[in-house]
């Protein structure tokens, strides 16, 4: 975070700034104006996020970067090509 304005990302979590609402914004749509409160908010959602992930899909995920294409392993993982990748960025996943 640059300015006090920003957006805060952890990890794979962003809140987005209101300027209307003078906070950020979570997924569940509460405002949350003090940026420390709203730093720690994206925090615990981030550890909840990957925490969605079962083992054996991370293990997956690890075994076949470098040879299939994104497409195929979030086919095979009936995920999201989006979510492949943030969670490969996570645990240091290596594509093609």
């Amino acid at each position: 975070m640059k300015s006090s304005h920003d957006k805060i990302t952890v990890g794979l979590v962003t809140l987005p700034y209101s300027q209307i609402s003078a906070g950020w914004i979570t997924p569940d749509r509460r405002i949350i104006k003090n940026p420390i409160a709203a730093q720690n908010h994206a925090e615990k959602l981030n550890i909840q996020q990957s925490n969605k992930w079962e083992q054996y899909e991370k293990d997956f995920l690890m075994l076949v970067a470098g040879e299939m294409s994104i497409g195929k392993i979030a086919e095979k993982l009936e995920r999201t090509p989006a979510d492949i990748r943030n969670m490969g960025k996570r645990i240091g996943a290596k594509f093609r």
